[in-house]
């Protein structure tokens, strides 16, 4: 079985000043020779598709600095704004809670007069279907062209999304490899910005991942949460964030524009628990 390091959890980019997380300066050097970034007209790479899954295959979640490299960021932001972009709801009836969610998104995966893609954005869905094809075969899962949802998501100055996870409730208590409704098994964001992220700008991703299977290894691919358990990513251009769509997260309130990509890569062969790891979330769920 090949092994891939951990993500480079680098203070510069991941938030770790509460108390809560441990970071292994020896895994963040190390995977340092194994990532890349992407243009948006390169396919994913199987390599990297590997470097994805391992990760959330141990820890269910993977933090990839400079994924698309700036030019690709500069290409999406040229047409970020020329979308109508509509307030966010809640669930699937897209019900308005600004208590929970103050957010504006517009759909890439939708595919009809009104939703015309730019070349960039072409590029960027060809992109997204390289990975999850690999990702796929990768992760062992029936991840089917057609099932992935992508869309821009915009949070204003005061923008923020409370605590959640990405998978529908009715989906939760399905039974085990049954043929139904795609159901999401992996989220994924791409952040967006033509600015330097600075910590009072805010917009962090809030996580609160199960801990991983060799926590208690006691070597140097440890990583030592405390009750908190949480950690907070930092959005920074051209950042990829991808997690198991039963993890809590939140956005946290932002003083300017945070802007992304979003989606979700979906599976109609599921159960209500994660395919990779045993944690079992608690019944919360706003979903998008």
């Amino acid at each position: 079985m090949r092994v891939y390091p951990a993500w480079p959890m680098a203070s510069s980019w991941c938030t770790a000043s509460r108390p809560g997380i441990l970071l292994s300066a020896a895994l963040a050097s190390s995977s340092r020779n194994v990532l890349q970034s992407f243009s948006l007209e390169q396919p994913a790479t199987q390599a990297a598709a590997d470097a994805i899954a391992q990760q959330l295959i141990t820890s269910s979640y993977m933090v990839w600095p400079q994924y698309f490299d700036a030019e690709s960021v500069e290409q999406l932001l040229d047409t970020f704004n020329e979308h109508s972009f509509t307030s966010a709801g809640i669930g699937r009836n897209s019900q308005s809670q600004p208590q929970v969610r103050s957010s504006e998104l517009y759909w890439l995966s939708d595919d009809d007069e009104t939703h015309k893609k730019t070349a960039a954005e072409g590029s960027l869905v060809a992109h997204v279907e390289s990975l999850r094809e690999r990702l796929s075969q990768s992760c062992d899962l029936l991840l089917e062209p057609g099932d992935t949802e992508l869309m821009y998501a915009r949070y204003p100055p005061g923008g923020f999304y409370a605590r959640h996870n990405d998978v529908f409730r009715e989906a939760a208590g399905r039974a085990t490899s049954t043929l139904l409704d795609p159901v999401r098994k992996i989220s994924f964001i791409v952040y967006l910005s033509n600015q330097i992220w600075d910590e009072q700008h805010g917009g962090c991703l809030r996580m609160w991942p199960p801990r991983p299977y060799d926590e208690y290894r006691h070597d140097d691919d440890t990583i030592w949460r405390s009750a908190d358990d949480c950690i907070d990513i930092a959005p920074r251009a051209g950042t990829l964030v991808c997690f198991d769509s039963t993890i809590d997260h939140e956005v946290l309130p932002t003083t300017v524009t945070r802007c992304a990509v979003i989606g979700w890569f979906r599976s109609r062969i599921h159960s209500g628990k994660p395919v990779w790891n045993p944690y079992v979330p608690p019944a919360r769920s706003h979903a998008m």
